[in-house]
């Protein structure tokens, strides 16, 4: 077993790990994101940003760099259930009124741009293929995490220990945190709009 330290250990790379990552990595903090698969994989449905995120990117400068690579403005934006009525309804004239544009985004883009910028910054890693095990405490405090790495056993030990490793995380199960996430009734969500040229 080989023992490894940063001033941040993040397990997993989802939307939330990454900011955090750029934003430490960025303040020259030693980061290590922890991620359990060998690549990003790609996801099937969009992700829908709000202003807010949008307001975030900015104020880190990858707005631009996601708009551009991971994003398509909404036109406008109808729920319906399956087969049934249309439950809501926005539209153009709705996100003017609203002073709001959202934007349909590719998530796995979006965390790689987030995450290749917070490597940019020098002093984060990302390790791919990371299967992490338990948490480990002194007393009462988490102060690191086991994780098999290449069929080896390592203690990434480090002052703040972040968990962004889904629904079923690891981080927050040790740590007792009664989350339980329940899919939300949107069966499929999608956006059509004119193809390139077509006006």
């Amino acid at each position: 077993m080989s023992e490894s330290s940063a001033d941040c250990v993040i397990v997993g790379s989802g939307i939330g790990g990454a900011v955090l990552a750029l934003i430490l990595g960025r303040a020259g903090k030693h980061v290590v994101i922890l991620e359990r698969e060998e690549k990003p994989i790609p996801q099937p449905r969009p992700e829908i940003h709000a202003q807010a995120t949008l307001d975030l990117y900015r104020k880190l400068g990858v707005a631009d760099r996601i708009l551009r690579e991971a994003a398509l403005p909404l036109q406008g934006l109808r729920l319906r259930r399956r087969g049934g009525p249309v439950l809501i309804e926005f539209n153009a004239s709705d996100f003017k009124r609203f002073e709001v544009q959202p934007y349909s985004t590719d998530p796995a883009r979006v965390r790689a741009i987030l995450v290749e910028e917070a490597k940019a910054a020098g002093s984060v890693e990302v390790r791919h293929g990371v299967n992490v095990r338990e948490i480990v405490y002194h007393g009462m405090r988490a102060q690191g995490v086991r994780a098999l790495e290449d069929k080896n056993l390592v203690t990434w030990r480090a002052p703040l220990i972040v968990g962004d490793d889904g629904g079923k995380s690891l981080i927050r199960r040790s740590m007792a945190i009664p989350i339980q996430i329940r899919d939300f009734p949107i069966d499929f969500l999608s956006q059509a709009g004119s193809p390139a040229g077509a006006g």
